[in-house]
């Protein structure tokens, strides 16, 4: 049956009729995560949903996010419309949009970046995006950073993945691979490094320089999340 999301809910519970895409309680989580981090903040469309021929399931996704928002929600963005059919491709689109983001900023501003991908429902195992092994959140998280500081060298970045997979094998050895969505825990997770609250250890890296020291940024913060 797989491991559940929280005490009382599997992924079977979660799972959407023929006529809806959104389970209602992800598209919650999802909205917790937009409330906890403010009016300030950036959403960027980066999924396989950001191609033209998506457009009425981002529509019924908007609407039922501005429901449970309680004022209108739309994207403000996508990145770049190219078939990135991989998990090293998908990394790579969103770096491209975060260098362009962090080229864009003037000076030295602070940038929280949040993003929530399954990369294709992929495991972080050692796969390679231009030239960086990637192995684990913080490898993601470091390439992301990397990404912006080479457009920016001013600005004060800080990533945090929600890496939105999990698997399983079942009694007789088969292997489940599972896009996971939202779960509690990762909902924590980025309203505690949204906050800046670092007493949370590990899941949270807090905001750095580009140089690798800490500071919370002169200028206005702003936090982008990709999903």
């Amino acid at each position: 049956s797989g491991p559940e999301l929280v005490a009382s809910r599997s992924y079977r519970d979660l799972a959407c009729g023929s006529q809806r895409r959104c389970a209602d309680e992800l598209v919650m989580r999802l909205v917790e995560i937009l409330r906890a981090c403010g009016p300030q903040r950036t959403v960027v469309l980066s999924s396989t949903w950001r191609q033209p021929n998506c457009a009425k399931l981002v529509a019924d996704l908007e609407a039922d996010v501005s429901e449970h928002l309680g004022e209108p929600f739309v994207f403000d963005s996508t990145t770049k419309l190219v078939q990135d059919s991989s998990a090293a491709a998908r990394l790579s689109c969103i770096g491209e949009h975060l260098a362009k983001v962090a080229a864009e900023r003037d000076g030295c501003g602070s940038l929280k970046v949040v993003v929530l991908d399954d990369f294709h429902i992929t495991p972080l195992d050692g796969w390679t995006c231009q030239r960086s092994t990637i192995s684990s959140p913080a490898d993601v998280e470091a390439y992301l950073r990397s990404c912006a500081c080479a457009s920016n060298p001013e600005l004060s970045v800080g990533v945090k993945l929600v890496h939105c997979y999990t698997e399983w094998r079942t009694d007789s050895g088969l292997r489940v691979q599972v896009g996971s969505g939202l779960t509690s825990d990762f909902v924590r997770a980025v309203s505690d490094f949204v906050s800046g609250d670092r007493t949370k250890a590990a899941l949270v890296h807090p905001a750095r320089r580009c140089s690798g020291l800490g500071g919370s940024g002169r200028r206005d913060k702003r936090v982008l999340i990709a999903l």
